[in-house]
């Protein structure tokens, strides 16, 4: 199968959610949210039937290394994998906190106690993205 034709649809719906979403969020539309909601919902079956495609063009998401955590081995493979896994938890969280402030700034008109709470979520996402590339480019310059 072409590998570009599942990216580049990945990428352009991706892209068409965002919009969504932020113009959402700028006219306080609940309806732009929930749509975004259910193109994510029907998204996720193609994501899954590709996901074998996928992994061969994301970056660092094809290697599969098992380890036993009752061995307790502390070697390199055990480091790739806790850096991974912070990877990946790091993302998911960011991306949840991240959706739930849109979502709370996205319901001021319905729910203008919450808005102080949105604009909290929104920032601590942001003081944590600008953390992690102040510690990657650090790191990366340290060990490059």
């Amino acid at each position: 199968m072409n590998l570009k034709f599942p990216f580049l649809l990945l990428i352009i719906v991706s892209v068409f959610q965002i919009v969504i979403l932020i113009a959402g969020a700028v006219f306080g539309n609940l309806y732009l949210i929930l749509l975004v909601i259910i193109m994510f919902m029907i998204e996720l079956p193609y994501l899954y039937i590709h996901r074998d495609d996928l992994r061969e063009i994301l970056p660092g998401t094809g290697d599969k290394i098992a380890l036993n955590p009752l061995l307790g081995l502390k070697d390199e493979r055990a480091q790739i994998i806790n850096e991974k896994a912070i990877t990946l938890t790091f993302a998911i969280f960011s991306s949840v906190i991240l959706f739930l402030g849109i979502s709370i700034v996205t319901l001021r008109n319905y729910y203008p106690q919450y808005l102080l709470a949105g604009y909290t979520l929104l920032l601590s996402v942001l003081f944590c993205l600008v953390l992690y590339l102040l510690s990657r480019t650090y790191y990366g310059r340290k060990y490059w």
